[in-house]
Formats: structure tokens, sequence, C-alpha cells
């Protein structure tokens, strides 16, 4: 995607919209939302990768501490 689409659509707060509504993860919608006011606009798109890709591994540990 290319860094004028990422920015047109955080803009917009269409990721947010979209975690929140249709993945169903606030916590996750809010982070994602708070990017812009942390990070360069070039480092949009790796930041957003970042950010998932943490949030995906920490629910990932606490299912697995959940099943002990």
């Amino acid at each position: 995607m290319e860094l004028k689409s990422v920015l047109f659509h955080f803009d917009r707060q269409d990721f947010k919209k979209w975690i929140k509504g249709t993945i169903g993860d606030a916590i996750l919608a809010n982070k994602i939302s708070e990017i812009g006011k942390s990070v360069e606009r070039e480092e949009f798109k790796n930041e957003i990768h970042r950010t998932v890709q943490r949030f995906s591994q920490l629910k990932k540990f606490l299912a697995s501490q959940d099943a002990l």
C-alpha cells in the first residue's frame, strides 16, 4: 500500500473504525489512532505494522496463559 493511501485512510480514522467495528478490538483501535501523535508521517506504515504485530503476539501469549 502506498504511503499516500495509508495517510488518507489514517486521517479519516478508517483503520481505527475498522479495527474497533469489525475486529472488535477497541484497545488496538485506540493504539493505532495514537500513532499519528508520535510518529513522523513517513514512518506510519512501519509503525502501524509494528503495533498490530505486537498486539497480536500479546493476545496469543495471554490466551496461552489462560489455557494453563
